[in-house]
């Protein structure tokens, strides 16, 4: 029913982008005049061990009038450079990729924000007919140096949701678990999936409802590419059921996926979200 399926040149084409990234980023950190230092603290004068961190957000979307707008914070003592990339599409026509140029230059402890729309609406012969994805930040430092979320906000239906970003090397499983769907009157619930990696990945969603009763579908994640799942899809098949919760498990490595639902109703402007969280394995 939902089958996404990459082809070679994306992920060449993937691949390319990111080692790019990466040389410029490197540049930027090794011609900068001031020195980084460990963790938090400004008054540590010692090295920083350079680390390529990739923060990432599973949805964004400027269909219609939906506005997203790209909230971050340098949480360190340091300045910050910051740089953005959009994987957007819906399927394999739409697939493609945006990469800033330049970095977001954060002072410390700065926020800013970023208008996916307005970067839309720029580069739409580059875009063409794509209004969804998901978005990427890359920078130098530890993992929570730099917190994000992608604020969507609709002023004709007086609604607005928020997609948080993830760092997949916090994650400790390719097992995740979400507390809630529900597709109750007019709501929705949309499953936002994101792969984090240049290879494709499968993943199978277990949409459990009712008493013990689980549903599932198993699809294929492109290379970085983004997806959402409207669980009123599956309605037919839930017995009735209008709630339960969600579980996906892939075949990448631990932090392979990043996934958010959000449950919304658009007659009453009302919207909450849920994010997938990795399971954490014990040891033995």
């Amino acid at each position: 029913m939902l089958v996404f399926k990459a082809v070679a040149a994306i992920r060449q084409s993937s691949r390319y982008l990111r080692a790019v990234l990466t040389v410029v980023l490197l540049g930027s950190i090794l011609v900068s005049a001031r020195p980084a230092s460990f963790g938090n603290d400004p008054g540590n004068n010692a090295p920083y061990a350079l680390t390529l961190q990739t923060l990432h957000c599973p949805w964004f979307s400027v269909v219609d009038d939906l506005v997203s707008m790209v909230q971050m914070k340098n949480t360190t003592g340091n300045e910050m450079n910051v740089y953005l990339a959009i994987r957007f599409g819906s399927n394999l026509i739409e697939d493609g990729s945006y990469v800033a140029t330049d970095p977001v230059n954060l002072g410390p402890y700065e926020g800013k924000t970023i208008n996916i729309r307005q970067i839309v609406t720029q580069h739409r012969k580059l875009f063409k007919t794509a209004n969804t994805g998901g978005i990427e930040l890359v920078y130098f430092g530890n993992p929570t140096d730099l917190i994000a979320k992608t604020s969507i906000v609709s002023m004709k239906h007086h609604q607005s949701f928020d997609v948080p970003f993830v760092n997949p090397t916090l994650a400790a499983s390719n097992i995740l678990d979400c507390v809630q769907w529900f597709i109750g009157g007019d709501y929705r619930t949309f499953v936002e999936i994101k792969n984090t990696t240049t290879e494709d990945v499968s993943v199978t969603l277990f949409i459990r409802h009712g008493k013990d009763a689980v549903t599932e579908e198993t699809f294929e994640m492109p290379a970085q590419q983004a997806r959402a799942i409207d669980i009123r899809e599956f309605k037919p098949v839930l017995d009735g059921d209008v709630t339960g919760s969600l579980e996906m498990r892939h075949t990448g490595v631990p932090g392979a996926i990043v996934a958010n639902s959000t449950i919304m109703s658009r007659s009453l402007g009302l919207s909450f979200d849920s994010p997938f969280y990795p399971r954490v394995i014990p040891k033995e």
